[in-house]
C-alpha cells in the first residue's frame, strides 16, 4: 500500500526489490501471468476468484432459472372461468369500495349514480393486509383456490390473493365473452386506504 499526500493510493511498492504498479499488476506478479494480456487475464481470473464474480453469478443465475422451472412445474393449471367467476364474485363479497376510493372516482367525474353502479358491478377496494384473511375466508366458506389466477400459497404455507401494497387501490372487473368474471385490473394508488 502506498499513501500519498496523507491518502492511500490504489497502488503498491515493494522497497525490497523495487517492485510496483496496481492491483493487477501485483495479481499477475503473484500468479505469475506474463505476456501482452496479463492485465485482462488477471482481471477474469480476479473475477472467477471473488465471491460475486463471474463464475458465482453464472451459478446463481442457474440456480435461479432451475427455481424458476420447479416452480413452473408446481403451478396449477388455471381453473375455468366458472370456477374463475364462482371465486372471485365470493371474493367481491368480502370486499366493500372505501370512501377514498369514491372520492378518486368522483374526482375523475363519475357521479353517485355512476359510482353507485360500479360498486353493484362488483368494483371493490383492495388492501395488502387482508391478503390472508381474505383467502381463508374463501376457503372457510368452500371455494376452492388452486388454479384460479391471483392466489398462491405463500411461504407460511398459507394461501393468499395477491394484494400487495404495491398494487394497493381499486379492483376493475374484466369480463369473458361468455360473461363471466374473469380477471380484475387494479386501480393503484399510494397506500392502503
Amino acid at each position: 500500500m502506498v499513501i500519498k499526500k496523507g491518502e492511500i493510493v490504489n497502488v503498491y511498492h515493494c522497497f525490497h526489490c523495487g517492485a510496483g504498479g496496481n492491483m493487477l499488476t501485483l495479481y499477475a506478479d503473484l500468479q505469475g501471468i506474463y505476456g501482452e494480456n496479463r492485465y485482462l487475464k488477471s482481471y477474469w481470473m480476479i473475477q472467477e476468484e471473488l465471491p460475486m464474480g463471474i463464475k458465482e453469478s453464472r451459478i446463481r443465475q442457474k440456480q435461479v432459472l432451475q427455481r424458476e422451472k420447479r416452480s413452473r412445474k408446481k403451478l396449477a393449471e388455471p381453473v375455468d372461468y366458472e370456477q374463475r367467476d364462482h371465486v372471485y364474485r365470493e371474493m367481491l363479497k368480502l370486499l366493500k369500495l372505501s370512501f377514498s376510493h369514491k372520492a378518486d372516482l368522483r374526482r375523475r367525474g363519475l357521479t353517485e349514480a355512476e359510482i353507485s353502479r360500479m360498486e353493484q358491478l362488483g368494483y371493490r377496494s383492495i388492501c395488502a393486509e387482508d391478503s390472508v384473511s381474505i383467502a381463508r375466508r374463501l376457503i372457510r366458506s368452500g371455494c376452492n383456490l388452486k388454479g384460479v389466477p391471483g392466489f398462491f400459497v405463500n411461504w407460511n404455507h398459507d394461501w393468499e390473493v395477491a394484494f400487495y401494497r404495491k398494487n394497493s387501490g381499486y379492483l376493475c372487473l374484466a369480463w369473458s365473452v361468455d360473461g363471466y368474471l374473469a380477471a380484475f385490473q387494479s386501480r393503484m394508488q399510494v397506500g392502503c386506504l
